[in-house]
């Protein structure tokens, strides 16, 4: 009995010491997180300081992320924390209708006509709405492109990506996230969600903003319907639009009538250790038409996780005391505001209480 509790003592010990690896650090997108130095985007005579400083207004054509609708080299840094950084790819210019991750605040439930009109009227007045009544051409969803259905995940903000890449688009660098300093580093989760943009063209049939037939042959939701995000992770930073990834991970935004609608975690840790990411979407048939993929290109995500070397500030430590007791070590592991002492072949909590106490 004795000897089974010893190992059994020495194998938690051991999960205990694996388990603190890494600690992780979370780019949150919250301004009291920010440790980016100041920078300005040039182009539109802006000084970004904080998180909150990259989020346009208006959604759809503000100064940040379409400038002048041909260039506009958006582009932020979580520099001192997970290193994370992402600029606007080029797809015959800068422009997040060429894809890209904008940083947003915009929220609100519901994703019918009736929802968008009452959401446009919040954030471009209801003389807005008023005088362009009956005019899906100027009150389309896409002046919401960057308005999820829910809350962000924590805090008040999150980023939206735009972007994807078929046979019958013009793409060709797809959106990334990479690592500023070209280290690779395990991503360890990130929490993600459709848009309401997205969410109105499942729901309530594909069209143009203009409400014609968008080319697709879209009937609906069906058992048949899925819809995923695609993570393809490579070991060079500066690996190009035609690199080979060394690894993928995926997360179905939709299975059948399951449609995401709130913030799921989407593990993406089997991508290894990595130097950048990339995102795009795979779709079922339905989804497709003559003009390729019919769904608008968004999803949203917030709290990105990376793995680090564990540290002695800030994260998961292990201090191991050589002193020896009876001629055994003595070994504290701190893991989560924990302590467990081994010592002398037996396992304790702080109040002394022994693995098989536990």
């Amino acid at each position: 009995m004795k000897k089974s509790i010893f190992l059994a003592a020495l194998c938690l010990m051991n999960v205990v010491l694996m388990a603190q690896d890494y600690e992780l650090r979370v780019l949150t997108f919250e301004d009291e997180d920010a440790q980016f130095s100041e920078y300005t985007l040039d182009y539109a005579g802006a000084t970004i300081t904080t998180w909150s400083d990259l989020i346009d207004d208006p959604q759809y054509g503000g100064p940040l992320t379409y400038a002048d609708y041909t260039s506009a080299a958006y582009h932020w840094s979580d520099e001192g924390n997970t290193e994370l950084a992402h600029t606007f790819p080029d797809n015959y210019a800068y422009c997040f209708w060429g894809g890209g991750h904008a940083i947003s605040n915009y929220w609100g439930e519901g994703w019918s006509d009736e929802d968008r009109d009452t959401h446009i009227a919040k954030y471009y007045g209801e003389d807005y709405v008023a005088e362009n009544a009956g005019n899906d051409a100027m009150l389309g969803w896409f002046n919401l492109q960057m308005m999820v259905p829910v809350q962000a995940h924590s805090g008040e903000n999150f980023a939206v990506h735009y972007g994807y890449k078929d046979f019958y688009s013009y793409v060709e660098n797809l959106p990334e996230l990479r690592f500023e300093d070209g280290e690779k580093r395990v991503i360890d989760h990130m929490y993600v969600t459709n848009t309401n943009y997205t969410l109105n063209q499942l729901y309530n049939g594909v069209k143009s903003e203009a409400g014609n037939s968008f080319g697709g042959n879209w009937e609906g939701l069906t058992e048949d319907a899925w819809l995923k995000i695609v993570a393809y992770g490579f070991d060079d930073v500066d690996a190009d639009a035609y690199a080979e990834p060394i690894s993928e991970v995926e997360f179905y935004l939709v299975q059948g009538e399951n449609v995401v609608t709130d913030w799921q975690k989407w593990d993406l840790s089997a991508l290894g250790e990595v130097a950048k990411v990339r995102f795009n979407f795979l779709y079922s048939d339905e989804m497709g038409g003559k003009y390729g993929f019919t769904i608008p290109g968004y999803f949203a995500y917030d709290d990105v996780a990376v793995r680090f070397p564990k540290t002695t500030q800030g994260g998961i430590t292990t201090d191991i005391d050589n002193t020896l007791s009876n001629n055994a070590k003595t070994y504290k592991v701190v893991k989560d505001n924990q302590v467990l002492i081994l010592r002398d072949g037996k396992i304790y909590n702080t109040m002394g209480q022994s693995l098989s106490n536990f």
